[in-house]
């Protein structure tokens, strides 16, 4: 399990981990955001997750897929994922790795997002 994603929603805290091993997402759930406790794991076609919130009020999951980082979008953070579309598209393709989302909303209302560009292992 690797690079947690923690949200605060909805009265309780939501903890989204990678499983590398699985190739899944696994979410755990939290009222005090100290001790979670494994909800669910489910697959989005990748891994190391971000989470946030969004204005509409869905939840939008990024994550670490083959060819960059990707999103997908559910009313309620934990079933009913739309299908994934790219968000940052590697232009190296496998030379390179795109990877480990962060996201933040700034003062003046705009979404950025950091994340890690590095040759990949392989090459």
């Amino acid at each position: 399990v690797l690079d947690p994603a923690v949200i605060e929603a909805d009265n309780e805290w939501k903890m989204y981990t990678g499983d590398i091993e699985r190739g899944s997402i696994v979410l755990a759930k939290s009222n005090d955001g100290l001790n979670f406790v494994k909800e669910t794991e489910f697959n989005v076609g990748g891994n190391v997750p971000e989470i946030v919130k969004l204005d509409s009020g869905k939840y939008a999951l990024y994550f670490c897929a083959r060819g960059g980082i990707e999103v997908v979008t559910s009313t309620n953070g934990v079933f009913s994922w739309s299908s994934s579309s790219v968000a940052i598209e590697s232009t190296r393709g496998r030379e390179e790795i795109v990877c480990d989302p962060s996201i933040i909303k700034t003062k003046e209302g705009k979404w950025v997002m950091y994340y890690k560009i590095q040759e990949s292992p392989t090459r």
